[in-house]
This record gives structure tokens, sequence and C-alpha cells, in this order.
């Protein structure tokens, strides 16, 4: 095995292309493999998101929904559906959490962080997720 196969990969969904270099740089740096794309891409076609996550094979998801919220949470519950999000857990920024806590529901395998985060703040919760994982937690969507 390489050094890149011995690291987790750690998929980034995001609507602003600043932001998706921001925290590849960051995880990066954390010793991740990123593999981040353009969620407008995903939403006009451009790209077939079941492909994007059955050939990246992420341990965990970075994914930011903006405003619109109730719009951007029905793609997310559509990707939740595709067979190929299904072993994935998520990480979700948002800028309003207190709405996406009330949409999500209680479930074990999505994670809200609220923005403006911080950046140590992420990076802390994709390794406490992937700890998680390891240890044997839930790892798929709620």
């Amino acid at each position: 095995m390489n050094e890149t196969e011995s690291r987790r990969v750690v998929g980034i969904l995001n609507s602003t292309e600043d932001v998706i270099a921001i925290l590849e740089d960051l995880l990066a740096g954390e010793g991740y493999v990123t593999r981040a794309a353009y969620i407008p891409d995903f939403k006009r076609g451009r790209a077939d998101l079941g492909a994007w996550l059955g050939e990246l094979a992420p341990t965990a998801i970075l994914y930011d929904i903006p405003p619109p919220y109730e719009e951007n949470w029905a793609f997310y519950r559509a990707m939740l559906a595709l067979s190929e999000a299904r072993p994935h857990r998520f990480i979700v920024t948002t800028t309003n959490k207190r709405l996406l806590d009330s949409l999500a529901g209680p479930n074990d395998a999505i994670e809200f962080v609220g923005r403006p985060f911080d950046l140590g703040e992420i990076a802390g919760r994709v390794g406490a997720t992937l700890a998680a994982i390891d240890a044997g937690g839930a790892t798929g969507p709620g």
C-alpha cells in the first residue's frame, strides 16, 4: 500500500470555490487526502454525483448547506438516497445550524457545524468523525 492509499480520504462538497481551496489546504495539512467538488456542477448536471461518490470512496464528507436552506437540504436528502452515499459519514457546515438541526431531527450520522466556523474546529470534527468510524461508530447517513 502506498502512502496515499494508507491515508484517509475526505470529500469536500461546497458551493464556494474559495472555501473549497481553504478546506483542501487545511485537511491536506492534517494529513488527509482530499477530493473536492463544486455542488452546482451536480445540480446543473455537469457532473454525476453518484459517480463522484463511487469513484472517490471517501471515509467522510464535509458538506456545506447554504441558503436557500430548504432547497439545499432537499438536494442533500436526494444525495443521501443514492446507494453510493450510504456508507459515508457526513459533517455538515451551515450558516443556520438551528434550522438544519430541526430539519434533520435526531440522528447519529450527520454532524452540523455552524458558520462562521473556526478552521481548527473543522479539523477537529473531521478527526473526531474518523476516530468514531475507526471505533465502530455509525458510518452511514441517518
